[in-house]
C-alpha cells in the first residue's frame, strides 16, 4: 500500500519499522483468541441452529452436526436465531421459559426446506400441559409449519405470566384431549398473555378425551381458546372435529379479531363427548367483561352445534362489550339423533353493549330452532344492532328475542333492513309480548334467491332482492370476499355483494422486473430501486410490491406509474440486514391479477466484507489489505464505521461477529 509506521517494540525490535501487514496479522490472531479484548460490542442478527432426529445434543447445532432435540434448541436460542428442523418424528415435549426475541428480531422454529417435521407427545407431559408450553416472559416467538399430535392435554399451551408477540401458523394440530391452543392469562392476572397470532392452521380431532385425569373432575378446554388474552388475531384456520367449543375467547379476553376461519361443526358420532357445547364461534365473558371483538367472514357449516354464540356464563359480573359481528357465512342443518342449534345465539342475561350484528348471511336448513335468538333482558341491552343480515331457515320463528319486548326504544335496539325467509311456510318473529309484533324497519320478507342452497352455495342471482336493499351506513364496506359495497345504488343484504363479472378474463402482464440496489455500506442507508412493466388488454387497477423481511412481516406497497410509459417503480430504503423476499402483482379494472415470481433480495450487514454470509478471518484481512487508505464517508465497504478512512477501529468493530451466519 505504499504506506509504513514505526511502532517501538521491547527487545530487539525497538526502533525498527514494522510492516503494517505483519502487525495486523497480529491484531487479528488477537481479536480471533480474545474477542472481549476489544470494547465495541453490536447486537446479533441471529444465529441459525439445526436439529434432526438422528443428530445429537453433543453436537455444535449446525447443519453438518445438528442437535436431536428441539428442547435443544429451546435451552440455547436467543433474540433472531432461527432453528431449522430436519424432517421425521420428535417424541417429546418442549418448554419455552422466558425466551425473548425483539419486535425487529423474532426467534423461529420452522422446517428446513419444507421437510415434514413431525412432534410426537405421545407419553409426554403431564395434565395441564403442552407439546409445546410456553411459559412467563416468552416474548417474539413464531412456531410455523409443523406438525403436533397425540397428548393428554393441549396441543399448544401458553400459560399465565408476561408471554406476548407469539405467532403459530401453518402447523398442522390434530389428536388432543384437551385445546388445539389454549391461551391462558389466569383468572386473576397481574400479568396477561398478550398480542398472540393464530394463523392459517389445520386443527382437527381435538377435545377427544373426557377429562384430564382418572377422576373425571377436570373438562378439557375448547378447540382453540383464548382465556383473558389481550391482543389476538385467530385467522384462516380450518377447524373440524372438534369435541367441545370451537374458537372460544373467554373470560375477559378483548383486543382481538376471528376471522376468515372455516369451521365444520359436524361431528363423527352423535355420542362424542361434550357434543352439547359444539358451538363454531364462542364469545363469552364468563365472569370477566369481553370487550373490543371483531368477528368477520368465517364461514360455519355442520350438524353438530351452534354457528356464533355471545353471552357470559356468569351475568353477575360477566359481561360483553363492543362486539361486532359482520361478513359471516353461517350454514347449518338438522340432522336426526342431533340437538337442533340456531346460526347466531346468545346465552344468559348478561349486560350487552354496543353489540353489532351486520351484513350477515344465515342459513339454518331443516332446523326447528331460530336462526337468531338474543336471550338478555331490556335492562341488560343497550345499543344492540341487527341490520343488513339474510336470515333464512325452515323453522317456525326466524327471529327470537325471548325478553325483549317489541316496543323498546332504539337506545336498546335498532333492527333494520334485513331479509327474512321460511322456506317451508310463513316465518314468524317472536317477542316477550307476543308472536309477530315487529321484523324491525326496511324489511323484506321474500326468497333470498341463493344460487343453490342445497349445495350451500349462497351468493345471490341476479334478480335477489336482497340487491341494494341494504343500507351502506350500516353495512360492512367491503364484502366476504372483499369486494367494495356498494356496487349499485345502494349495499346489498347479506355478505355478498353482488356484482357483473367482466367478460375481460384476460389478466395483466407482468415483464422486465428489474432491482438496482445500493452496496450497503451502512445497513442505515441501504436502499433498493424495483421497476417492471405491466400492461393490460383494458386498464390497469393497481401494482403493487409485496416486500417480507426475514422475520416474516409482510408490507404491501402501491408501485408509481412512469408516466406516458408502461413502466411502474418503487423505491425503498432498508435498515435490517438479512435476506428479504418480494414479488410484484398487477390487478385490472376487471379483477383479473397476476402475480410475479417470488424473487429474493439481499441486504448484508456492513462486517460482512467480501458478502459471503459469515464473518470470518478473510473478512479481517480484507480490511487489512486496505489499512491506512482515506476517502469519503461511505466510500468503501472496508471502512466499516463510514468515518472515513481504514484504520484500527475498523479491525476491532466487529470482532464480535467472529463467525456469525447472517444468511437464514
Amino acid at each position: 500500500m505504499g504506506i509504513r509506521r514505526t511502532y517501538l517494540m521491547k527487545g530487539r525490535t525497538q526502533g525498527k519499522k514494522i510492516p503494517v501487514p505483519s502487525i495486523l496479522i497480529i491484531i487479528i490472531l488477537l481479536s480471533l483468541l480474545f474477542p472481549s479484548f476489544f470494547v465495541y460490542t453490536a447486537s446479533a442478527t441471529g444465529t441459525t441452529y439445526f436439529v434432526s432426529p438422528s443428530g445429537s445434543d453433543s453436537n455444535t447445532g449446525s447443519l453438518a452436526q445438528p442437535w436431536k432435540t428441539i428442547q435443544k434448541a429451546a435451552n440455547i436460542v436467543t433474540q433472531g436465531d432461527t432453528v431449522y428442523l430436519r424432517g421425521g418424528t420428535y417424541n417429546e415435549k418442549i418448554t419455552l421459559a422466558d425466551v425473548q426475541g425483539t419486535s425487529n428480531s423474532w426467534i423461529t422454529f420452522a422446517p428446513y426446506n419444507n421437510e415434514a417435521v413431525t412432534v410426537d407427545g405421545n407419553g409426554k407431559g403431564g395434565i395441564y400441559d403442552g407439546i409445546i408450553l410456553f411459559q412467563d416472559g416468552c416474548s417474539y416467538i413464531r412456531i410455523t409449519g409443523l406438525e403436533l399430535k397425540r397428548t393428554t392435554s393441549h396441543g399448544i399451551f401458553l400459560y399465565g405470566g408476561e408471554i406476548n408477540h407469539i405467532r403459530i401458523d401453518h402447523c398442522i394440530i390434530h389428536d388432543c384431549e384437551s385445546s388445539g391452543i389454549y391461551c391462558y392469562s389466569g383468572s386473576q392476572p397481574t400479568k396477561y398473555v398478550r398480542n398472540i397470532e393464530f394463523d392459517s392452521n389445520t386443527v382437527y380431532d381435538v377435545n377427544n378425551g373426557y377429562s384430564y385425569d382418572d377422576t373425571h373432575t377436570i373438562s378439557p378446554q375448547e378447540a382453540i381458546s383464548f382465556s383473558n388474552v389481550q391482543g389476538f388475531n385467530i385467522h384462516h384456520n380450518t377447524l373440524s372435529q372438534y369435541g367441545k367449543e370451537g374458537i372460544d375467547a373467554k373470560s375477559g379476553s378483548s383486543s382481538g379479531s376471528i376471522h376468515h376461519n372455516t369451521i365444520s361443526t359436524s361431528l363423527a358420532s352423535p355420542a362424542f363427548q361434550w357434543s352439547y357445547n359444539h358451538i363454531g364461534i364462542y364469545i363469552d365473558g364468563f365472569s370477566n367483561k369481553n370487550q373490543d371483538i371483531s368477528v368477520y367472514c368465517n364461514t360455519i357449516t355442520g350438524y353438530g352445534g351452534p354457528g356464533i354464540v355471545i353471552g357470559a356464563e356468569r351475568p353477575e359480573t360477566g359481561s360483553i362489550e363492543n362486539i361486532s359481528i359482520y361478513n359471516n357465512i353461517i350454514a347449518l342443518s338438522y340432522l336426526p339423533g342431533h340437538i337442533n342449534f340456531r346460526a347466531i345465539d346468545s346465552c344468559y342475561d348478561a349486560p350487552f353493549t354496543d353489540i353489532f350484528i351486520y351484513s350477515n348471511t344465515i342459513y339454518n336448513g331443516n332446523s326447528s330452532n331460530s336462526p337468531i335468538r338474543i336471550f338478555p333482558s331490556a335492562t341488560h341491552i343497550t345499543n344492540l344492532v341487527i341490520a343488513n343480515n339474510i336470515i333464512t331457515g325452515t323453522a317456525y320463528y326466524l327471529l327470537s328475542f325471548q325478553e325483549l319486548r317489541s316496543t323498546e326504544t332504539a337506545s336498546r335496539l335498532t333492527l333494520t333492513n334485513n331479509l327474512y325467509y321460511r322456506f317451508s311456510s310463513t316465518g314468524h318473529n317472536q317477542w316477550k309480548d307476543g308472536t309477530d309484533k315487529s321484523w324491525g324497519t326496511d324489511y323484506i320478507l321474500n326468497d333470498p334467491k341463493y344460487i343453490n342452497r342445497n349445495t350451500l352455495n349462497l351468493n345471490l342471482q341476479s334478480n335477489s332482492p336482497a340487491i341494494d336493499a341494504g343500507d351502506i351506513s350500516t353495512a360492512a364496506p367491503n364484502d366476504v370476499n372483499g369486494v367494495i359495497r356498494p356496487q349499485g345504488s345502494n349495499a346489498e343484504i347479506g355478505a355478498y355483494e353482488f356484482y357483473q363479472t367482466s367478460s375481460d378474463t384476460i389478466p395483466p402482464v407482468l415483464s422486465n422486473i428489474q432491482i438496482r440496489k445500493s452496496t450497503p455500506l451502512d445497513i442505515a442507508i441501504g436502499w433498493e430501486n424495483i421497476t417492471c412493466t405491466a400492461t393490460d388488454n383494458v386498464e390497469l387497477e393497481e401494482v403493487t410490491l409485496i416486500l417480507t423481511n426475514k422475520n416474516y412481516q409482510t408490507t404491501t406497497l402501491t408501485m408509481f406509474h412512469k408516466t406516458g410509459t408502461s413502466i411502474y417503480y418503487y423505491n425503498t430504503s432498508i435498515k435490517q440486514a438479512g435476506n428479504y423476499t418480494y414479488h410484484i402483482s398487477a390487478e385490472d379494472t376487471s379483477n383479473n391479477e397476476v402475480s410475479s415470481n417470488t424473487m429474493k433480495l439481499s441486504l448484508p450487514p456492513n462486517w460482512d466484507i467480501n458478502n459471503d454470509g459469515r464473518y470470518t478471518i478473510l473478512d479481517k484481512v480484507l480490511i487489512s489489505v486496505c489499512y491506512g487508505q482515506t476517502g469519503s464517508p461511505g466510500w468503501i465497504r472496508e471502512d466499516i464505521n463510514n468515518n472515513g478512512i481504514v484504520n484500527m477501529a475498523d479491525i476491532t468493530y466487529d470482532s464480535n461477529h467472529y463467525n456469525e451466519c447472517w444468511w437464514n
